[in-house]
């Protein structure tokens, strides 16, 4: 696989993140309400949703250090973050156990926050203008990541 999206780590680990987003979300449609009572389940959606989020900052890394950032991980990147995060707060806000850690105010205020960013975005590289990512939003993203993983952690 020399040539093509996936030729390269990065956007390949991107690909895996996607899939394993969809595992990890399959796992809360399946087992989400027991999630709470059995220790194997609870630990493997905690381990799950922490590799996932740690592998968000080696394809970041790698496409760096390689100079390989291609215009599909510019956009498939922050597509799968937006997946992983906003779709662990919404199975987070209906779960009966972790409701009280994510209640939809707080989704539907994340949510919002990333339309509008998106909506930014585009006006103003429709101007012309450069939009790049800045460290606000890997702070976001961090953030994020960490109250998630607390709120599966606290159960694992």
């Amino acid at each position: 696989m020399s040539e093509g999206v996936f030729a390269h780590w990065p956007n390949r680990i991107t690909l895996l993140r996607f899939l394993a987003s969809l595992v990890l979300f399959a796992l809360f449609s399946v087992v989400g309400d027991r999630l709470d009572r059995s220790l194997t389940y609870a630990s493997l959606a905690f381990w799950l949703f922490l590799l996932i989020a740690f592998s968000d900052y080696l394809d970041g890394y790698l496409a760096r250090r390689g100079n390989l950032i291609t215009s599909f991980g510019r956009i498939a990147d922050p597509f799968v973050d937006k997946v992983l995060v906003i779709g662990a707060m919404v199975y987070l806000a209906v779960l009966p156990w972790s409701h009280h850690w994510f209640p939809a105010w707080i989704v539907v205020l994340v949510v919002a926050r990333e339309f509008l960013v998106t909506a930014i975005r585009r006006y103003v590289e429709s101007q012309g203008l450069a939009f790049p990512a800045d460290w606000f939003g890997k702070v976001k993203m961090i953030v994020q990541c960490i109250a998630i993983g607390v709120a599966l952690g606290i159960h694992a």
